[in-house]
């Protein structure tokens, strides 16, 4: 997957990932699963009603309290991006994705911006073009699903988060 990529690069490649890894407080602010409203992405020449809707998205932020904070969330998002367990457990269970949750809608988020229209495979990022689709025809992401599938193959691809687009 895309984040177990940038893991192995340390980080390289995911803004939300090198902060993480290197505790750099001042990219990390997590907003506690509150939604910000987004600026206006409707066209201003569009007659569509919905095109002039703001959009809610997430922050791809994250809050750290202290330092435990952020290694427990850091062995989560590894166990759920490589499928190995977090030190001193046997399973990747509901736990490691309840504490690894914000920042994998975090890295959700920040993968589905790496879409672009049109699709360009030659960017080294692979599975983003459904959104690059869905952009193309003025879809927006407008939320980060976490476990919107539980299935297992789902889990293994996308660690169960889902993008949930608008379009204007």
């Amino acid at each position: 997957s895309w984040v177990s990529e940038c893991l192995d690069r340390d980080g390289e490649g995911s803004e939300v990932l090198t902060s993480l890894l290197h505790g750099e407080q001042s990219n990390i602010l997590l907003d506690n699963g509150k939604e910000e409203q987004a600026e206006n992405r409707g066209s201003t020449s569009s007659s569509n009603r919905r095109a002039r809707q703001n959009v809610k998205r997430q922050s791809a932020k994250i809050i750290l309290n202290n330092e435990s904070d952020r290694i427990l969330m850091l062995d989560a998002i590894r166990a759920i991006a490589t499928g190995i367990p977090r030190p001193g457990h046997s399973v990747v269970g509901q736990g490691t994705y309840r504490d690894g949750a914000e920042v994998w809608k975090s890295l959700a988020w920040e993968y589905s911006n790496l879409a672009t229209v049109p699709y360009a495979a030659s960017n080294g990022v692979k599975g983003l073009e459904e959104v690059s689709l869905y952009k193309s025809r003025d879809g927006e992401v407008a939320k980060i699903e976490h476990l919107a599938s539980v299935e297992a193959e789902y889990l293994r691809v996308a660690g169960g988060a889902m993008a949930r687009m608008f379009f204007v």
